[in-house]
């Protein structure tokens, strides 16, 4: 940053208009160069060129031309970039290293007068906080339920904010809140209704209300009590014998019953040793996995 002038500035001057940018221009606006020697250079080589007797028949002869005009592009790129570098882009970084310290006094004084803005602001909503605080704190004491909080949408701090408006919105939420509590509630009943007389947990059916609906849960209810009667029916046999005096053979009648038994996997062998023990004294078993 080069001298700056020292001005003594009053409250009537901060509306002032910032001084227009004025560009000195220290080297020339056009560039010139030894632009006609290229000119020549070309021109001859280039008509020398067209001279030429080419064919397919000499293509090593068009290769090497070839490399010779590539030689000459790249080589005239080379000294156009450095041309940019050095006239174009360095007075470009050193004119945006200048801009970028003026924008840096503005951001300076923009700061400061932001953060009083900010604490007035921080202030308001902290009028706004204690309004919504009130209202929310009868709310609960109404409905009840002092453990709900609402989520405050930003529109509630806008200075045109109507507090009347924002009373019958918290209140709806509220009421929404209540209702669904209700309903859980509710739900909650059935479950312990449909579960009693049964070695059912319901507290384990009420954990599922999270994540699906009442339906459905009842009719996993349902399902697992008849699951549990069916696992816990006892066998029954009929025995009938013939009186000894008589030259039938002895006969037993049985009645048959189906049997679900459920055991862990590990205990398999022992489970089908069992069975196996009731087969070799008549018992007739079929088993299904």
């Amino acid at each position: 940053m080069g001298k700056v002038k020292k001005i003594k500035v009053t409250e009537d001057m901060l509306v002032d208009k910032l001084p227009a940018l004025v560009i000195k221009q220290n080297a020339p606006k056009e560039l010139s160069g030894n632009f006609d020697d290229y000119h020549s250079f070309l021109k001859a080589r280039v008509d020398f060129i067209k001279d030429l007797d080419l064919t397919e028949a000499g293509v090593q002869h068009v290769k090497n031309l070839k490399k010779a005009v590539v030689s000459w592009r790249t080589g005239f790129k080379k000294y156009v970039d450095e041309v940019n570098t050095t006239y174009f882009k360095n007075p470009r970084s050193l004119f945006k290293a200048k801009t970028d310290e003026v924008f840096e006094e503005i951001a300076e004084a923009e700061a400061i007068v932001d953060e009083i803005l900010q604490k007035e602001e921080d202030k308001r909503y902290a009028k706004v906080d204690a309004i919504l605080d009130t209202m929310e704190k009868d709310l609960q004491e109404e409905y009840g339920i002092d453990d709900f909080e609402v989520v405050r949408p930003k529109k509630w701090y806008n200075k045109t904010a109507n507090m009347a408006e924002i009373g019958l919105e918290m209140k709806e939420m509220f009421e929404e809140e209540a209702t669904q509590r209700r309903v859980y509630e509710g739900n909650k009943k059935l479950i312990i209704s449909a579960c009693e007389g049964s070695s059912l947990n319901p507290e384990v059916f009420i954990d599922k209300l999270d994540y699906r609906i009442l339906h459905e849960v009842l009719e996993e209810i349902e399902e697992e009590k008849r699951r549990l009667l069916n696992a816990s029916s006892p066998v029954e046999e009929k025995w009938h014998e013939v009186d000894d005096s008589t030259e039938e053979k002895e006969t037993t009648a049985i009645t048959r019953k189906v049997i679900v038994i459920e055991y862990p996997s590990a205990i398999r062998k022992q489970v089908l040793k069992q069975l196996e023990q009731l087969r070799s004294i008549g018992v007739d078993i079929k088993v299904k996995e």
